[in-house]
């Protein structure tokens, strides 16, 4: 593998399949909800899809910055068929059920594919939301007005 700078057209090029890779992915979700709702059919369609994307992407063999947003948008669509059939996949498995036992590896496989609750591998722990950034308060915080519109606050316990 040998890398240069870039010129312009291989900018262009880069650009345009990059671009075309997030919008087709994007898009591409839109088809979900004509996707049969039997798992393993739903699976079988996402799969076909994003063969037919790849074998679709592999048959442009222009290189004009149109051929090329058209092959990043099937590289998208392809993408994110594939990856949403693996979640629906690893779903049906025993990987869907986090457990506190599970190895690191098991742990990272979960976050990949969306299967853990939060994205993440560790426990909440507690924190102060400020009630002033407009989220819900974790605690109750006693703000006295001193001022129109100026406050502090009493106590954090």
């Amino acid at each position: 593998m040998k890398f240069k700078k870039p010129n312009k057209k291989t900018a262009i090029d880069a650009l345009a399949v990059g671009g075309g890779a997030v919008v087709g992915g994007s898009l591409s979700k839109g088809m979900n909800s004509y996707l049969p709702a039997e798992q393993n059919a739903k699976i079988g369609s996402k799969l076909a899809i994003a063969a037919v994307a790849f074998m679709g992407m592999a048959s442009i063999s222009s290189s004009d910055p149109a051929s090329q947003l058209l092959k990043g948008s099937l590289l998208g669509v392809g993408a994110e068929k594939a990856i949403g059939a693996m979640h629906d996949y690893a779903k049906t498995t025993s990987l869907a059920t986090a457990d506190a036992t599970d190895k690191p590896l098991t742990q990272f496989a979960q976050d990949a594919l969306g299967l853990s609750s939060c994205g993440c591998s560790q426990t909440a722990t507690k924190r102060v939301i400020m009630p002033t950034l407009n989220y819900a308060s974790a605690q109750s915080i006693n703000m006295v007005e001193t001022a129109p519109n100026k406050y502090t606050a009493e106590s954090f316990a």
